[in-house]
């Protein structure tokens, strides 16, 4: 079966749901290896990524790196600005606009096959990008 994290999941939310506790012994080690699971996934994705920004279509990754942190940034300012947020989560909320594109994007691209080396350099020019952009922003937003 390829989806063996969904079933997990699901049988996860089922033991949470029904109070199930794990003895503390089990419970220690599932949560060592859990916490583990975030970092592994994006170091394997990031060992993958050839970083071909300059070999692919520089014109589309542009512009899917402008619109991703230019404009979804600004965009988020805008919003939180019209339903008056307040401060706190405004900067919560203009902060993950401007974190890089998501990993499981390429990860769908490389597991279908398509559109893999331009998701490759999208992937790893808003990574590149989002750190002086979220540097940025913290600054202004500080």
């Amino acid at each position: 079966m390829k989806a063996n994290y969904f079933t997990a999941m699901i049988l996860g939310l089922i033991l949470s749901f029904f109070g199930f506790q794990f003895p503390s012994v089990l419970g220690t080690s599932l949560n060592a290896v859990g916490i583990t699971t975030a970092p592994v996934a994006l170091f394997a994705i990031g060992a993958q990524l050839k970083f071909t920004l300059f070999i692919n279509p520089v014109r589309i990754i542009s512009e899917c790196t402008f619109l991703k942190l230019f404009l979804m940034t600004t965009l988020a300012c805008f919003i939180c600005d019209l339903i008056h947020l307040p401060p706190t989560p405004s900067v919560a909320v203009i902060l993950c606009s401007a974190v890089p594109t998501v990993r499981c994007q390429y990860a769908v691209a490389y597991s279908h096959d398509v559109y893999v080396e331009q998701t490759e350099s999208i992937v790893a020019g808003t990574t590149i990008l989002s750190m002086i952009i979220l540097a940025i922003l913290i600054a202004m937003l500080a």
